[in-house]
C-alpha cells in the first residue's frame, strides 16, 4: 500500500514540479486530505519530501546538462586572453544565478517557519494562493505586446530570485511564477524557460540539504528507506514528462492554459475547507 502511495506521491511531485500549477501545493493538499493519517508520514514526511525533491534536481540536472556543460565551459573566460562573446554571455549567466539566488535565499528563509506553521497544514490558504498563481500566468498575456524578444540582464536576475522566494509557499508555482515574471521582463521565452530552471538548481539543492540537516537517520527503517527510493523513481521519470511537455507549452506561448487548472483546483480547495473536509 505504502508503496503504490509513493509511486502516487512522486508522480505527483515530478510532473507538478516542472508543469506550473505548484508541487508543494499539491503535495500538501494530498498528505492533508488524504495520508495525514498514516503512521509513515507522520513519521516521515520530512524525508520523503527530501527524497522527492532530490529526484526533482536530478531531472533538472539531466534535462539542461548541454546548457549546465556550457555554463562550466564558459568559466574558462577568466583565464583567456582572448573572450568570445558567447563565453562571456554563459559566464555572465553564472553569475545572474548567483545574484538570483541571493533574495531567493533571504526571502526563504524568512519565510519557512511562518510556511511551516500556518500556511502548509491549512488548504484554505493552498488554494487562494493557487489562485495567485493562475493570475501571474496570466498577466504576461495581457500586455499590448506579447512577443518577449531579448536577453537577460542584472535586473531580470534579481527580480526572477525575488519571486522564486515567494515560490516556497506552498500554491505559488515556482516555474509558473518565475516564467511568467521573465516573460513579463521582456524576455526571450526560451531565455525565460532556461534560467527559471537553472536558477532553481542552487534553491533547490540549499533547501534540501537544510532540510537533510532536521532528519535523523537513525530512525529511518530500511523498509522507509525503499519506499523513498520507489518515490524518487517515480518522480524521475515523471519528472521528464512534466518538463518536456511545459517547454514545449512555453515555446508556442500558451502558459496561460495552466491558470484555468490552477483556478479550478484553488477554487476546490478553498471549498473543500469551507465544508470541513
Amino acid at each position: 500500500m505504502l508503496i503504490l502511495i509513493a509511486v502516487f506521491l512522486g508522480v505527483i511531485q515530478g510532473l507538478t514540479e516542472f508543469l506550473p500549477v505548484s508541487s508543494s501545493g499539491h503535495l500538501a493538499a494530498l498528505q492533508n486530505l488524504l495520508f495525514k493519517d498514516l503512521l509513515f508520514f507522520q513519521k516521515y514526511s520530512l524525508s520523503f519530501d527530501v527524497a522527492l525533491h532530490f529526484a526533482t534536481l536530478i531531472v533538472i540536472i539531466v534535462f539542461f546538462r548541454k546548457q549546465l556543460l556550457k555554463l562550466i565551459i564558459s568559466t574558462r573566460f577568466i583565464f583567456k586572453r582572448t573572450k568570445s562573446s558567447e563565453d562571456k554571455e554563459s559566464f555572465n549567466k553564472i553569475l545572474f544565478i548567483i545574484i538570483g539566488s541571493i533574495p531567493t535565499a533571504i526571502i526563504g528563509l524568512m519565510i519557512k517557519e511562518f510556511i511551516e506553521e500556518v500556511i502548509f497544514n491549512r488548504i484554505i490558504y493552498i488554494g487562494l494562493f493557487l489562485l495567485v498563481t493562475g493570475g501571474l500566468m496570466l498577466l504576461p498575456y495581457l500586455r499590448k505586446t506579447q512577443d518577449s524578444y531579448r536577453k537577460l540582464n542584472l535586473l531580470d536576475a534579481i527580480i526572477i530570485g525575488v519571486i522564486q522566494g515567494f515560490a516556497v509557499i506552498p500554491g505559488i508555482s515556482r516555474s509558473g511564477s518565475t516564467i511568467s515574471g521573465g516573460l513579463l521582463r521582456g524576455l526571450d521565452k526560451t531565455e525565460a524557460f532556461e534560467f527559471s530552471f537553472l536558477l532553481s538548481i542552487p534553491a533547490i539543492a540549499g533547501a534540501t540539504l537544510l532540510t537533510v540537516l532536521d532528519i535523523n537517520f537513525q530512525e529511518i527503517t530500511n523498509e522507509a528507506v525503499w519506499i523513498f527510493l520507489t518515490g524518487m523513481a517515480a518522480g524521475v521519470a515523471a519528472g521528464f514528462v512534466g518538463v518536456s511537455l511545459l517547454s514545449k507549452v512555453v515555446k508556442k506561448n500558451k502558459l496561460n492554459i495552466f491558470s484555468y487548472y490552477c483556478f479550478g483546483f484553488g477554487f476546490l480547495l478553498i471549498i473543500l475547507s469551507i465544508v470541513g473536509l
